[in-house]
């Protein structure tokens, strides 16, 4: 008769299953399997049944918080185990065995792993192997083929079609039976083993995002682990990014600069007052916005997972928009997204990012260095009032304690701003500037900004950071890698 071996931090245990038997694991000690102890298991988490016509057990999830996980794959569905599967629920591990066993029912109680125990654990029906005895470090593995391809099933996805690749992964356009729309599969290409505390992070931080309830945020439908990969579907919104929009239309009058920076910024103080999740990645890239400026923002909330286990230490938000305190691979927090909004909102006002160069490790100098140039120096058609360069200053201050307290003290400061510019109606519709011609060679240039053998290139800038607005490219009409 098949048996469950059990391994529990230091205890090891084997449960026997009678032919027909149905069994419950979960935290709650009315399951016959039960783990009070442990906090990642749910009250009534997962059961194993047996199905009569296939005379096999089946390993089901009962709507888990954290799932349950069979070959390091999260399951959906019902399940035909087979022999040295391994499930993990939390921090237990167990492996079911096939092999015939006594007809006892009754959990028997090995005996408590010591330091330096023998290799096996022997009882009157089995060797058990110690576990404690196995020294083996959980293990991350860059993966190049992904092998995913339409029709595969991906959790409850079932594949359509490769969309293309971002930094740490593919993308996929996906459906499932409850979604008329297109879903979008994002797949990181960082395979864990079932051992590896990186699948625990990333669940608990995909979970506290979908816990956000509010329409500025791109939904996540689902998250799991495929063949040790990490994986989240999202709604697939059809606007364009901030970018498409930002090229079509920037210069924005300052008023509605400032209407759409509000409107992030209390989306952000929304999901960091409620979850403390902050964004890590904040670019037009990661902003979807139609012509009438409803947006809604998407990557939200893995950046300290993604700093954790995939940049290895490296920056990796997009070089136009990060942070000084980021350039040395640290996630940042929210006032990173602070000065993020900041350089958005000088882009908003001039048509064009405060810093540039052909050469990324000159780039982060300039975030690291030198001040904010004022948007009219790139821009001369434009007017911005003081109050609003003010508070653009403080957004994007170097030291992150010198930048606004929180996201309250900032929306207070613009709704401040944007009352006193309708009472003094001292702002204009700037005129957009002529576009500059070198966009396609700016962009081409930036595609080679993350390949390893980059060579330094000389600095398009002036020592003093600055470049006017008549040979300044405009990045509106570019790709951001890093989202």
């Amino acid at each position: 008769m098949p048996i469950l071996i059990v391994r529990n931090k230091d205890n090891t245990e084997s449960y026997t299953l009678e032919k027909g038997q149905e069994i419950s694991i979960g935290r709650s000690s009315q399951n016959e399997l039960s783990f009070p102890s442990d906090p990642k298991i749910s009250n009534k988490h997962c059961k194993i049944s047996y199905l009569e016509e296939k005379e096999a057990y089946v390993l089901s999830d009962l709507k888990s918080t954290n799932g349950t996980i069979l070959n390091f794959n999260r399951i959906s569905t019902g399940i035909i185990l087979s022999d040295n599967d391994k499930i993990q629920i939390g921090d237990i591990r167990i492996l079911f065995k096939t092999s015939a066993f006594t007809t006892s029912t009754e959990t028997e109680r090995i005996k408590k792993v010591d330091k330096g125990a023998a290799a096996e654990v022997s009882t009157d029906t089995c060797s058990i192997p110690n576990f404690a005895n196995i020294k083996k470090e959980p293990k991350l593995t860059i993966v190049q083929d992904f092998n995913i391809n339409p029709g595969d099933k991906v959790g409850d996805c079932t594949v359509s079609s490769y969309v293309g690749d971002f930094k740490f992964g593919a993308l996929y356009s996906c459906s499932t039976p409850k979604k008329k729309n297109p879903l979008l599969l994002k797949v990181f290409n960082r395979a864990f083993d079932i051992h590896h505390p990186g699948i625990d992070e990333f669940y608990n931080a995909v979970n506290r995002t979908m816990l956000i309830e509010s329409e500025y945020f791109v939904k996540t439908i689902e998250r799991g682990v495929h063949k040790g990969l990490c994986f989240i579907v999202t709604e697939s919104p059809e606007e364009s990014d901030m970018n498409v929009r930002i090229a079509a239309s920037a210069p924005f009058p300052e008023g509605e600069a400032l209407t759409i920076v509000y409107t992030i910024a209390s989306a952000l103080d929304e999901a960091y007052k409620h979850q403390k999740l902050y964004h890590g990645e904040l670019s037009p890239e990661n902003i979807i916005m139609d012509e009438e400026n409803n947006l809604k923002l998407r990557n939200h909330g893995l950046s300290p997972w993604i700093a954790k286990h995939l940049s290895g230490g490296r920056p990796f938000s997009s070089p136009w928009y990060i942070s000084p305190e980021q350039l040395d691979g640290d996630p940042g927090d929210w006032k990173s997204d602070l000065y993020s909004l900041g350089i958005i909102l000088f882009q908003l006002l001039s048509g064009f990012v405060p810093f540039h160069s052909d050469d990324i490790r000159e780039l982060y100098r300039y975030h690291r260095d030198f001040n904010l140039p004022l948007p009219q120096d790139y821009n001369p058609n434009i007017k911005t009032s003081e109050a609003t360069l003010n508070m653009l200053c403080k957004m994007t201050e170097k030291r992150p304690e010198s930048r606004f307290r929180d996201w309250q003290e900032f929306l207070s400061s613009a709704e401040a701003t944007f009352a006193r510019l309708e009472s003094e109606k001292t702002y204009e519709a700037p005129i957009e500037p002529v576009r500059s011609n070198k966009a396609e060679e700016v962009a081409s240039v930036f595609d080679s900004f993350f390949k390893e053998d980059s060579a330094p290139k000389k600095s398009v800038l002036p020592l003093d950071g600055r470049k006017t607005a008549r040979n300044m490219p405009s990045v509106g009409t570019k790709k951001d890698p890093s989202a």
